[in-house]
């Protein structure tokens, strides 16, 4: 099957929540991702808390932060897809194997039970931040599409994470047949070329697997 993958792209604060869950719904993914590490994300817990009535009135009525992460678990929760948390994290595993649509789980969310990997101490400039974060998040992409056999996938970030002046962006590194990157500022979908080979050779030099799956 073709692996399919569909970057949304916000300033996390700046976008429009029905025009955003309109591109979901007509997308109809296996799973969502999310760039969010599962122990800062108490503000994600909420969107599952709630119930669907009011997320959907409180964000159709303002574009407040968490915004575009709440239209991926408001279709997650109404198809009852799984959507994980896939930002930096250790143990990676957990954040590869949690469902986040599943009660459980989500409990967790901000309550700070496992360690988070801490670059705080790192000299790293902006470019390089946002670098390691999409490899990590390109592994958790590519280890859905490989291993949970999920064909159809849609990613909710920051659209710095796709722009080449900030980073190496996630597009390069993700091993798909078709990327399509979809603004959510301006409303725009662009359909990104792939390179199989290319990305390959790029996870080959640059990325290391984990080895806790």
């Amino acid at each position: 099957m073709s692996k399919r993958l569909y970057l949304i792209g916000s300033n996390h604060c700046d976008h429009d929540f029905k025009w955003l869950l309109e591109q979901i719904q007509e997308i109809q993914p296996d799973c969502i991702t999310l760039e969010q590490k599962i122990d800062t994300a108490g503000g994600i817990r909420r969107q599952f808390e709630h119930p669907l009535d009011q997320i959907l009135k409180r964000h159709q009525e303002t574009s407040g932060l968490f915004g575009e992460f709440a239209a991926g678990i408001y279709h997650a929760r109404q198809n009852n897809i799984p959507v994980f948390c896939i930002d930096e994290y250790q143990p990676f595993y957990v954040a590869l194997l949690a469902d986040m649509n599943q009660g459980d789980n989500y409990a967790i969310l901000g309550g700070k039970k496992h360690l988070q990997l801490n670059y705080h101490t790192l000299e790293e400039t902006k470019f390089e931040n946002a670098t390691r974060r999409n490899k990590f998040m390109g592994i958790g992409i590519d280890y859905f599409f490989q291993v949970n056999k999920y064909n159809k996938i849609v990613h909710i970030g920051g659209r710095e994470h796709y722009d080449r002046d900030r980073c190496v962006p996630l597009q390069d590194i993700v091993i798909a047949n078709s990327i399509q990157i979809i603004d959510a500022v301006n409303k725009t979908r662009v359909n990104h070329p792939t390179n199989s080979r290319q990305a390959k050779q790029y996870a080959k030099e640059h990325i290391q697997q984990p080895t806790t799956i």
